[in-house]
């Protein structure tokens, strides 16, 4: 009787940890299943919040604004965002918001430009050709005080949301135009990666 209670015991403690083992790699598998899957999830969340990642805000700032927004005075404190929906120009009153489908394009304009006759070409080579009244008499109706005081002005050309109506708003830059060619470089870059649904 005890030979056959120490067989047994025998058995156990040889059986017992193979049991033991073989029981623990099959959770480990199943662990490793449910890590890989919760892995794979995890990749394609961060994929999908990767491609939802927005453009870097374009930012101008310590520019005047000196005509297109008629709640703004003649030159007022602003400063322009852009992010990869629309342009807001911040000022102390509030924000106006233009959305970038609706920009025509934007450019540099210097004084003597501004004193030329002949606005018309410069406005035209900015909206390739597409120019309304409205743009033109905001350029054109810029008092000889400001122009004296600026040698640079950023020129933004947009459709009205209501009525389609070309329009223009125009700030100015001061002595330099530098960092608004940049920012104007990099908008119309911005604009033209711009992807629109078009009925035909």
């Amino acid at each position: 009787m005890q030979d056959l209670f120490y067989m047994l015991l025998g058995v156990a403690v040889v059986v017992l940890p193979i049991y033991l083992i073989v029981k623990a790699v099959k959770n480990k598998g199943n662990k490793d299943k449910v890590v890989k899957d919760n892995t794979i999830k995890q990749k394609e969340v961060k994929q999908e919040v990767i491609k939802e990642k927005k453009m870097k805000v374009l930012k101008l700032k310590d520019i005047k604004h000196i005509e297109g927004i008629s709640s703004l005075r003649e030159e007022e404190n602003c400063s322009l965002n852009v992010n990869d929906e629309e342009l807001t120009v911040i000022s102390n009153i509030g924000n106006f918001n233009i959305s970038l489908d609706r920009i025509v394009n934007a450019g540099i304009m210097s004084k003597k430009q501004m004193d030329t006759k002949n606005k018309n070409v410069f406005a035209r080579s900015l909206v390739g050709g597409m120019v309304g009244l409205g743009a033109l008499g905001a350029i054109s109706g810029i008092g000889q005080k400001v122009k004296n005081y600026y040698n640079y002005f950023l020129v933004i050309i947009y459709k009205d949301k209501n009525s389609e109506e070309i329009k223009s708003i125009v700030f100015g830059l001061g002595k330099y135009d530098s960092w608004g060619q940049l920012f104007v470089n990099k908008l119309t870059k911005r604009l033209s990666n711009e992807k629109v649904d078009i009925d035909l």
